[in-house]
Formats: C-alpha cells, sequence, structure tokens
C-alpha cells in the first residue's frame, strides 16, 4: 500500500468482480451505465499485464500482501480469469460485444492453460520467476487464496473460473497440508 505506486492484482479484479455485483444488487443499471468505461479501464489494465493474452499474468504482479510476484501465480490468475466473466458481463449488458468477446477470448485461453500449466500434485501451484528468485512467491506450495477466483465467481453468478475436479483436490489439499 503505502509504499507503491501501482495497483495490486488481486485488488483491481476484486473491485471489477464487486462492480458486477453492486450492479447486480441494483434496482435499475444507472450504476453500470455510470461506472463501465471505468470498470472497462481497470479490466484493460489487467489484460496489458497479462501481456500475450494467455489470461495468465506473468509480469510483476505487485498484490495486497504488499510485494510483487514473478511468474505464473496461480491464485491471481485465477482472480484475472474471474475478473474477466464479470467484465465480459457488464460488457454485454452495456452493449459493448467487442470487448465482451476479448474478454470472452482471454478467459478461455486462461481457464485452460491455469489447469495444463499450473495445476500439479493436486492444487494450483505458481511458478518462479527464473530472474526472481529472490521475490516473495509460494511456489509449489499449496497457497490459501488458489480458489479464490472460483469462490468469487460463485459469488456473482458467474460460470465456472476452475474446473470443478481440479477445484475440489485444491480444496482437499489446503486442508491436508495446511
Amino acid at each position: 500500500g503505502e509504499f507503491n505506486d501501482i495497483p495490486a492484482i488481486d485488488a483491481q479484479a476484486g473491485t471489477i468482480l464487486r462492480a458486477l455485483r453492486e450492479h447486480q444488487i441494483s434496482r435499475d443499471g444507472a450504476f453500470l451505465k455510470a461506472n463501465w468505461p471505468r470498470i472497462r479501464k481497470a479490466t484493460e489494465w489487467l489484460i496489458k499485464k497479462d501481456g500475450d493474452g494467455d489470461g495468465l499474468i506473468e509480469s510483476n504482479q505487485h498484490n495486497t500482501l504488499d510485494t510483487d510476484w514473478f511468474g505464473p501465480v496461480a491464485w491471481l490468475s485465477g482472480l484475472y480469469l474471474a475478473a474477466l466473466l464479470a467484465a465480459e458481463a457488464m460488457a454485454n449488458e452495456t452493449d459493448d460485444k467487442e470487448f465482451a468477446v476479448r474478454c470472452r477470448e482471454i478467459f478461455t485461453a486462461g481457464q485452460k492453460n491455469l489447469v495444463t500449466r499450473l495445476f500439479d500434485d493436486g492444487y494450483f501451484v505458481n511458478k518462479v520467476n527464473d530472474k526472481h528468485l529472490d521475490a516473495i512467491n509460494s511456489g509449489t506450495g499449496c497457497e490459501v487464496d488458489q480458489v479464490m477466483g472460483q469462490s468469487w465467481a460463485f459469488q456473482v453468478g458467474l460460470p465456472r473460473v476452475l474446473p470443478e475436479t481440479e477445484t475440489r483436490a485444491a480444496l482437499r489439499s489446503l486442508w491436508r497440508y495446511n
């Protein structure tokens, strides 16, 4: 927080998800209409952090643990994917169809990549970037927030972010190892 001048990935994704939740509990579409340009801008910032559009953020990922993690981080990318689904839903409601399609395409790639690249030995891991070995990162540890993106998706009625089989295995691993 107080020592950084960049947004935190998890907070940025959480703000997008909270915007969807606020819209869902609103009486009408006024909240979404008034805020969509800024919600879209927040989503575009996350997409730029993705870099190659594969649905996994790998560059520096400042987060609310007040540090930068590097390499693909399962819990942060899972939140990013949930935020993409939320942005897609809001884009469709605001008739921003092109942006909705872009969010869905990145989400689809990311959902596959999260499982094929970051699910290992019963839970989601983080791949440490070889150029930042001294940076804080849970690496192959069983990190407590690994399915947070799925939790958010449930809360706001979005489709699955993480496949059910892998999610249940990850939750069992959290119980076992933590």
